[in-house]
């Protein structure tokens, strides 16, 4: 909505306000535009007269803080971030076998609680379909030797494996939710397990200190 308005496409206001919109940014005034989200709520976008941001610029976020985009209402604001089970890497690697995947490019991937929810782009009218079939493939693919799939820990519960890699151990933490996601990515290989950490820290360093006593 930023953009169709930068680039002097107004939206929904009427044609009287159109014009005085293509006078405004003529003469230095106020333009404001008007546009509908796809949850059915309105939206302005005003670029004031002095054409100066307004409120305190800041450097950094506030420690505990995130942006957060709300795609449902088309909102960006600052917010606390919210205790959850999902890990940073889950997330990441989640967008990343979309994009890899699903051939998708206009997605959000947000963290709700204990969930990743996808949110898809009307640009691409084929979203839904193709992440279906993603999803589809890698139930039927998880069993089948000489297959791989690229999983988040959360998205692997239920599901077995022959072999499972599980990467960035280190982002594990070593409070009760990072264990407990620790333990369900382990428990997937039905034959074989491999761990790979690039830091030793967290669980990661735990478990080298541990089998390092056994050995």
């Amino acid at each position: 909505f930023f953009m169709r308005h930068a680039c002097g496409d107004f939206g929904t206001v009427c044609k009287a306000d159109w014009r005085a919109n293509d006078d405004a940014i003529a003469s230095g005034e106020r333009v404001f535009s008007a546009y509908v989200t796809s949850a059915g709520d309105k939206l302005w976008c005003i670029t004031e007269a002095d054409r100066q941001p307004k409120g305190k610029p800041i450097d950094r976020l506030p420690e505990g803080y995130e942006i957060h985009e709300r795609p449902e209402s088309a909102q960006v604001f600052i917010r606390k971030i919210k205790p959850t089970d999902i890990l940073p890497m889950e997330r990441q690697l989640l967008e990343s076998s979309i994009r890899r995947l699903a051939k998708l490019e206009h997605f959000i991937v947000d963290v709700e609680a204990k969930s990743l929810v996808v949110y898809l782009s009307d640009a691409e009218p084929d979203a839904s379909l193709n992440l279906i079939r993603t999803i589809t493939d890698k139930d039927r693919s998880l069993v089948q030797r000489g297959s791989l799939t690229l999983s988040t820990v959360a998205s692997a519960k239920g599901y077995d494996a022959y072999c499972v890699l599980l990467a960035s151990a280190n982002e594990f933490t070593t409070d009760v939710r990072g264990r407990a996601s620790f333990y369900v990515g382990c428990t997937r290989a039905i034959e074989y397990l491999e761990v790979f950490a690039f830091e030793k820290k967290g669980l990661a360093a735990e478990m080298e200190t541990v089998l390092a006593r056994m050995s």
